[in-house]
């Protein structure tokens, strides 16, 4: 078992979700120090001035705000705090989704979603790399676009179809034990200091009629997210015998090179880099050039690309972008199967840019969401 670590670097902000979120019962925005101050329930009950009873009519009532109920009894915020974070701009009563933390309140990163986005970047070399691979994934495809019946249930739920392109023997192999993947263990990062979050707010910008990204601004979240800067260490474990001759019936040496040493960084590249040039070319054609020179503007030296988390949006988290370029991939019907980005207004309509919008951070500054620097032993 070769061991070793890699530094991850945040180059933009990182929300990895705990599946919460902070409402008008748990939070106070302070517009004079920017801080948004979320509130210790506990903390609240220990005040002299809290009766229980009340309190639980109080939460009971359609509107409640634990600001107005502090300030209705002159209790100071800073004194039932249970922790604070800057956030450039009053999220205005709506709800801000919880960065996911360790038993302590302690933000970590899951070795899980690093390994969720490794797994597919491996899967999309795999099928650039073997021709009997990538024939068969679009084959799988063509057969779920002529809505083929002796496919499993799962290839007409677009949440589960992916697998059974991962299944593949020529992939990541057809079940857990034969999963190419199990080479490489993932820890969960150490706890981070609460210091290392902000909460920013993110909109969705949406193609217009002028053929132009425009800010929907009923569509705005706000969200904790790891600062831009901030470095973790990851430690990393690769299961070299996993490779060796007595493993052999596993079938992974042939899948070696895309996983291995040098090879998984190569991977890496080749999956990110084309994805950020495509995101360049995007905003710069739909002329939303603040974006495109941020994500020009990403220093990695040495290191390797990977967009984690939420907000990265659709073409970070899957591997169709590598059969775009075939003819006899009908990717609109393919749409139609699944109702990816159908109108909500008009039935049946499917605009021919998919996907069309984009989820940015407004503020503190316009930027792409989730982009990290991966750097280390290989």
């Amino acid at each position: 078992m070769r061991r070793f670590v890699w530094e991850l670097e945040v180059l933009t902000p990182l929300h990895i979700g705990s599946g919460g979120q902070w409402t008008t019962f748990d939070y106070i925005y302070d517009p004079t120090t920017r801080l948004l101050r979320i509130i210790d329930l506990n903390r609240v009950l220990a005040q002299p001035r809290v009766n229980p009873d009340d309190l639980a009519r109080h939460y009971e009532r359609r509107g409640f705000q634990i600001g107005q109920y502090l300030r209705d009894r002159n209790i100071s915020p800073t004194a039932v705090e249970l922790y604070h974070l800057p956030c450039a701009s009053d999220p205005r009563d709506q709800p801000v989704r919880v960065f996911t933390k360790t038993s302590l309140g302690r933000p970590y990163l899951p070795g899980s979603t690093l390994k969720g986005a490794i797994r597919t970047a491996v899967l999309w070399q795999l099928l650039q790399s073997d021709e009997v691979a990538f024939t068969k994934a679009l084959d799988y495809f063509q057969r779920v676009g002529r809505n083929d019946r002796t496919l499993p249930r799962s290839a007409h739920n677009r949440q589960w179809t992916g697998s059974n392109i991962e299944r593949l023997p020529e992939a990541l192999g057809p079940d857990p034990n034969t999963d190419l993947m199990r080479v490489i263990q993932i820890e969960d990062s150490p706890e981070l200091p609460l210091e290392t979050l902000e909460v920013v707010e993110v909109s969705s910008y949406l193609l217009n009629a002028q053929g132009q990204l425009e800010r929907d601004r009923r569509l705005t979240n706000y969200a904790e997210t790891l600062k831009r800067g901030t470095r973790l260490e990851i430690h990393v474990r690769c299961d070299d015998f996993l490779f060796s001759e007595v493993a052999r019936e596993l079938g992974f040496a042939p899948k070696q090179r895309v996983v291995e040493r040098a090879g998984l960084f190569e991977t890496l590249r080749s999956f990110a880099e084309p994805l950020r040039k495509s995101e360049i070319e995007f905003y710069r054609r739909y002329r939303l050039s603040a974006v495109a020179e941020h994500l020009e503007g990403l220093a990695v030296g040495d290191g390797v690309l990977l967009c984690l988390g939420w907000g990265g949006g659709w073409s970070s988290k899957t591997i169709t972008r590598a059969f775009l370029q075939r003819s006899d991939f009908d990717f609109m019907r393919l749409r139609r199967v699944f109702r990816l980005g159908q109108s909500r207004s008009q039935r049946d309509f499917y605009h021919t840019i998919f996907p069309k919008s984009r989820r940015l951070v407004a503020s503190p500054a316009l930027m792409p969401l989730g982009w990290v620097c991966i750097r280390g032993e290989v």
